[in-house]
């Protein structure tokens, strides 16, 4: 029995039991986490530039994949890691367990671009939206419920941002009320 690897493209969120002997090895695009026993998640999506692993419980180490110097950053509860396309790396102090609530039916923003918020949305639900400039950078604070409909998403955002929006098929242009 040696490592338990896992090879992800996408978002996942982990609960690993500790086992010092056979480390939990997770690759995803562009970054490797290194586990003995924690929870986090991992965000690395083939369509989007900037990779993000957040820790809830333990600790993890991660390193970038196919970097000319391996070296291993290691996170503390309610750390989020953050690869920018540029190749730069951040650490940032976050609220894992609201960056994490959508493995619980929810997403959980707090002073967030509309923009942001838009792009998770229609990750999640789909669809391709676009969004004016006019509000697109907005900061919003809203929990949306996952189980609602794309509809109600939207419905519940034009109550804490000026907006209404044209839905055709999977497209969708928001526009400032």
């Amino acid at each position: 029995r040696g490592n338990r690897n896992v090879r992800l493209s996408g978002e996942a969120y982990f609960e690993v039991r500790h086992d010092n002997e056979h480390p939990f090895i997770v690759e995803a695009r562009r970054v490797r986490i290194r586990v003995t026993g924690t929870k986090f998640s991992v965000s690395d999506f083939h369509n989007e530039r900037t990779s993000k692993v957040v820790l809830c419980e333990g600790s993890v180490n991660v390193s970038r994949l196919n970097a000319a110097q391996q070296r291993e950053i290691h996170l503390h509860p309610n750390n989020a890691y953050v690869l920018l396309p540029n190749g730069h790396e951040l650490v940032q102090r976050v609220e894992a367990a609201a960056l994490v609530a959508w493995k619980d039916g929810q997403y959980r923003f707090t002073d967030t671009t509309l923009d942001a918020v838009l792009q998770r949305l229609g990750r999640f639900y789909g669809k391709n939206i676009t969004c004016d400039a006019s509000v697109g950078g907005r900061k919003v604070s809203c929990t949306i419920f996952l189980n609602d409909s794309f509809q109600v998403a939207l419905q519940d955002l034009s109550h804490i941002a000026p907006i209404s929006w044209h839905i055709d098929r999977n497209k969708c242009h928001i526009v400032g009320k």
